[in-house]
């Protein structure tokens, strides 16, 4: 994790927020989130997409009552908003066959548009916990009726909606681009160097041979 980027775009009173771990509780709600409600596979290249964005909402707002049953603090929840939402934000505009991509920003872009997500006078991003929330329940019952519906045109007119690359967000992504010269991910040059070096081909497969023996 590079601090030094997300301190240079998270505002000052905001990073405390900013942890690893609610990076992986994030995750486990958000899986958690996929048996809930309808799967729907009726609506082709958009089922998925639909499907993770549904996943993501889940995430963030039944936190409330994550915070009431005790499995979270209120601080803990703080940080799965600023974390979750913040990884969110990358480096280029995905395209519609990436579909974790794909729903990212569209919640990037509808976090913005709607206030949700703001830029302080640091232009540092600022995070509304409640605006957050009220808003990822109407966006879950928003995506639950499209799967419940399986209209694809319903579908499609949504995620082209909110599937937009604007200024905000390419603001953003210059500054991850300074961190991160890679699209789509990062790059371990270690094994990559070994695969190409003398011999390194031979000794695999000798090694296989062996390992039938």
């Amino acid at each position: 994790i590079n601090k030094k980027l997300y301190k240079n775009l998270i505002s000052e009173q905001q990073f405390k927020h900013f942890s690893a771990e609610a990076d992986h509780w994030a995750v486990i709600c958000h899986e958690n989130t996929h048996s809930l409600g309808p799967q729907s596979k009726s609506l082709g290249k958009y089922s998925s997409i639909l499907e993770e964005y549904k996943a993501d909402m889940g995430m963030y707002a039944f936190l409330d009552e994550f915070v009431a049953e005790g499995y979270f603090t209120d601080f803990d929840a703080k940080q799965i908003m600023v974390t979750g939402l913040f990884r969110c934000f990358m480096k280029g505009k995905p395209t519609l066959e990436q579909a974790h991509k794909t729903r990212a920003l569209m919640i990037c872009y509808r976090m913005i548009e709607e206030g949700a997500i703001t830029f302080d006078k640091d232009s540092k991003l600022h995070f509304n916990f409640d605006k957050i929330k009220k808003l990822t329940k109407t966006m879950l019952a928003e995506v639950v009726r499209l799967q419940i519906d399986g209209d694809v045109k319903k579908a499609k007119a949504y995620i082209d909606r909110w599937f937009v690359w604007s200024n905000e967000i390419e603001i953003i992504a210059e500054v991850i681009r300074g961190y991160n010269k890679t699209l789509n991910g990062y790059v371990e040059e270690k094994f990559a160097d070994l695969l190409i070096s003398d011999g390194y081909e031979n000794e695999l497969l000798k090694e296989l041979k062996n390992e039938a023996i």
